[in-house]
């Protein structure tokens, strides 16, 4: 008895699997799942980039570019000494260390959410989400050229929309370099084929 009704309810899901607006649709889900990241507020490193696109430093007497907020150490013992004492680094740390990445589309994009919404967290995680969604249908629309229009594409770019593995990305404002990473490389690879 429960057969047909199965096969009933599994045919609209297929269909919208093979149709044109699968990446659109699992883009939607990704957003819908994630949405709850715009009430979670500022976390770890998105209070650095505050400071920073305000002009201000943890470090005393650095000035530190605006559009330059992925450059954490620089190798300077004590700047190294200041974050330790601020509670930033453990006493461990290595004096000489640097970490600094060259993002700057990245902090384009958040120098805008500076710009037009500096004390909204919730916008800045909207755009974090609207880049998810792009991603998450530009990935689908890959799947499609590459596996076909068929269910398997479908399932494969469900199974991306849903990973759990893409949260941290979507849901950290200062973890948007990941998606927009994976969109330019997901776009790249589209362009290529």
């Amino acid at each position: 008895m429960l057969t047909p009704l199965i096969h009933r309810a599994r045919r609209p899901l297929t269909a919208l699997l093979v149709s044109r607006r699968m990446p659109w649709a699992v883009g939607g889900l990704a957003v819908v799942l994630t949405l709850p990241s715009l009430w979670t507020g500022w976390e770890l490193d998105d209070h650095v980039h505050r400071l920073r696109l305000n002009g201000l430093s943890l470090l005393d007497g650095v000035e530190e570019s605006r559009l330059d907020l992925f450059r954490f150490l620089d190798g300077d013992p004590d700047h190294v000494r200041q974050l330790q004492d601020l509670g930033v680094l453990p006493w461990w740390t290595v004096g000489e260390i640097k970490a600094s990445f060259w993002r700057p589309v990245t902090a384009a994009t958040h120098w805008v959410d500076h710009v037009l919404w500096s004390k909204s967290p919730a916008m800045m995680h909207a755009q974090n989400l609207l880049w998810f969604a792009l991603l998450v249908g530009v990935v689908a629309l890959l799947y499609r050229r590459i596996i076909g229009a068929n269910f398997v594409a479908g399932v494969a770019a469900l199974l991306f929309a849903i990973d759990d593995a893409h949260v941290i990305p979507a849901a950290w404002i200062a973890n948007r370099n990941a998606l927009l990473a994976m969109l330019f490389g997901a776009l790249a690879m589209l362009a290529h084929d």
